[in-house]
């Protein structure tokens, strides 16, 4: 799911979950690390391609956002919110969404886990400031 709002706001639904950092760290090899860095950084570019997103479309212009991950899960298992880095995610916006991802072009980011939700997915929220 897309959606926008007056071009201040745009809510993106990808339909998966980065891996936990357990999960990036239970193998001690680095080229294991890299490729599941890799994988992410493409599905999430495909997925916006496919949302109809185009590469250096840049909708915000040069404006600082606000970024906001919401990890939704299907159970009501707990988890520890600092597993759930949304770096790689970010990572792979920038190109498509935002220029960079140094502090001229992100004010803040934030992520939160919701549990409950009947699926997996994360929940992008990014908003000019």
């Amino acid at each position: 799911m897309y959606s926008e709002n007056q071009k201040n706001q745009i809510v993106i639904d990808l339909p998966f979950v980065a891996p936990s950092l357990n999960e990036f760290y239970a193998n001690s090899n680095p080229y294991f690390r890299s490729s599941i860095v890799k994988r992410l950084k493409n599905d999430v570019q495909w997925f916006l391609l496919s949302k109809g997103f185009k590469q250096k479309c840049f909708p915000f212009g040069r404006s600082k956002v606000d970024i906001f991950v919401t990890v939704c899960f299907a159970d009501k298992k707990h988890r520890d919110v600092d597993n759930y880095f949304p770096k790689p995610i970010i990572d792979a916006l920038k190109g498509f969404l935002i220029i960079d991802d140094d502090e001229r072009y992100i004010n803040s980011c934030s992520v939160q886990i919701k549990l409950g939700c009947g699926e997996k997915k994360t929940v992008l929220q990014i908003s000019r400031t």
